[in-house]
C-alpha cells in the first residue's frame, strides 16, 4: 500500500513522493479497508489544502500473502476501490519469500489489474 503525491513538497518545486505504508500488524480485512479509505479520502483532502494533487496506489503486500485467508479476503475487498477517482494503480506486487502463497496473491492482483484496465479501455 503506497501513495503518490505530486505537488509542492519542498518549497515551490513540484515533486513526486512515494511513501510506504506503516507496516502495521495486519490481522483483519478491516485494517486494509480502513487504511485505503483513509488514504483515498482524508489524505487526498489534506493534500488538497496544501495544493498537492494526491493519488493512491493500493495492494496486498507480498509479506501479507503468507496469511492466505486474510490476503484473499483483502484482495476481494480491494476490487471496490479500483473505480475511485484517486486510485491509479495496484502496486507493490512481487515476492518476498518466493513461495506458492505469494505467487497466488501476485497472480490474483495482476488479473484484477488487467481486468480493471480492460474495463476502462486502457488495455485491449
Amino acid at each position: 500500500m503506497q501513495r503518490l503525491c505530486l505537488g509542492k513538497m519542498l518549497g515551490n518545486e513540484p515533486r513526486i513522493a512515494k511513501l510506504r505504508h506503516l507496516h502495521l500488524h495486519i490481522f483483519s480485512r478491516g485494517i486494509f479497508t480502513d487504511y485505503w479509505e483513509h488514504m483515498i479520502s482524508f489524505e487526498t483532502q489534506r493534500a488538497k489544502e496544501f495544493g498537492i494533487e494526491h493519488f493512491v496506489c493500493i495492494s496486498v503486500n507480498p509479506k501479507e500473502a503468507n496469511q492466505r485467508p486474510l490476503a484473499i479476503d483483502a484482495i476481494e475487498a480491494m476490487k471496490r476501490y479500483l473505480d475511485r477517482e484517486r486510485v491509479v494503480a495496484i502496486i507493490e506486487l512481487g515476492y518476498n519469500l518466493i513461495n506458492d502463497l505469494e505467487e497466488e496473491v501476485f497472480v490474483k492482483q495482476m488479473d484484477i489489474a488487467a481486468e480493471s484496465m480492460t474495463e476502462k479501455g486502457l488495455l485491449a
